[in-house]
């Protein structure tokens, strides 16, 4: 089962999810469902980039790093957050969820068509 944090994080990107149990999720006869989001957590150099190609490449999901996002956003002139950003990462805090949410609903909106679901 999703955590709450879990819930609330796919309710503010606007994606549903069907509660996650330990059994396989079955469309029809012999269908598996594909889940919607596939979240990669692990420390750093866990091999959370190399598990990521390899779900894309396999399953053709698109790959965000929430990382790589902030990064991109500090280092933008133009960046609404980009100060903010830099200041939570200097301090060594946490970047407000808020922001983070906002970047991935930012790329969401802009690569909607590459958030469609792949057929096999």
């Amino acid at each position: 089962m999703l955590s709450r944090c879990g819930r609330r994080l796919l309710h503010v990107l606007g994606l549903s999810f069907p509660l996650l149990t330990r059994r396989p999720l079955f469309l029809g006869p012999h269908r598996l469902m594909k889940p919607l989001v596939v979240f990669v957590l692990g420390g750093p150099g866990a091999g959370k980039g190399t598990q990521c190609t390899r779900i894309v490449e396999k399953y053709g999901y698109t790959h965000l790093s929430a990382g790589e996002l902030l990064r991109d956003e500090r280092k933008n002139p133009d960046s609404q957050y980009g100060e903010l950003i830099e200041k939570y990462i200097k301090d060594g805090k946490i970047v407000p969820v808020e922001i983070t949410i906002s970047l991935l609903k930012r790329v969401r909106t802009v690569n909607a068509n590459q958030f469609k679901p792949a057929r096999k």
